[in-house]
């Protein structure tokens, strides 16, 4: 977060991570909204195969600032 390229507002820019397993995937936003508790809910989202609204999470992705 120190070292981050910011999007024009002066947040993190979007970054795509691909853990190894779903799991995994939760295990890094629970880390992360550890880390920063300001930014609880709004800067990290899992996006899964098994998510029934994948396709509107993506779109809301490429479209959104956060």
């Amino acid at each position: 977060m120190d070292n981050c390229i910011e999007d024009d507002l002066g947040f993190p820019a979007k970054t795509i991570i691909f853990p190894v397993s779903i799991k995994h995937a939760y295990r890094i936003k629970e880390e992360f909204e550890d880390m920063y508790p300001q930014y609880k809910g709004e800067m990290v989202r899992v996006i899964t195969h098994e998510d029934r609204r994948k396709k509107e999470l993506v779109k809301e992705f490429k479209k959104e600032s956060m």
